[in-house]
């Protein structure tokens, strides 16, 4: 939250993809990625964001179009046996209860409507399965 914050601050674009330099170019290209878990509170942050599902574009002959996926992911807190894979949210669901983890997603959601996205977007999260993924549709998520 304190990067997407930040990106805010400083007015900064975020899009889902991997930037690539070209060669010859005078700017990147964009290629697809992946915001999961975490990612997408800092990809919140942006003043303007960008996210599709894929992407469609023409080959080097180009003679075929060829479609790229893009993944923007959410997933409910959950505890693992192997502390190091645990997300901060865990440990403290584990250590102080699981009122904590209420707090956390409060505090997310507050964070969610501050940035201009509509914070029942997390119940997407809070309703997938553990270790499972939502990953969002193919509409683009709009800036707030």
């Amino acid at each position: 939250m304190q990067l997407g914050r930040a990106f805010r601050k400083f007015n900064t674009t975020t899009l889902v993809g991997k930037s690539v330099k070209v060669s010859g170019e005078a700017y990147d290209d964009i290629e697809p990625g992946e915001c999961m878990s975490a990612c997408i509170l800092a990809f919140a942050g942006g003043k303007f964001r960008y996210y599709r599902s894929t992407f469609g574009y023409t080959n080097t002959s180009g003679l075929a179009p060829k479609e790229e996926k893009n993944a923007l992911g959410l997933h409910q807190f959950y505890v693992d046996d192997n502390r190091e894979a645990m997300d901060l949210t865990a440990r403290a669901a584990k250590a102080f209860g699981i009122e904590t983890a209420q707090v956390v997603m409060g505090v997310e959601m507050a964070y969610m409507a501050e940035m201009g996205i509509d914070p029942l977007l997390l119940t997407l999260a809070s309703v997938t399965k553990p270790r499972g993924v939502y990953t969002l549709p193919p509409s683009p998520v709009k800036a707030g």
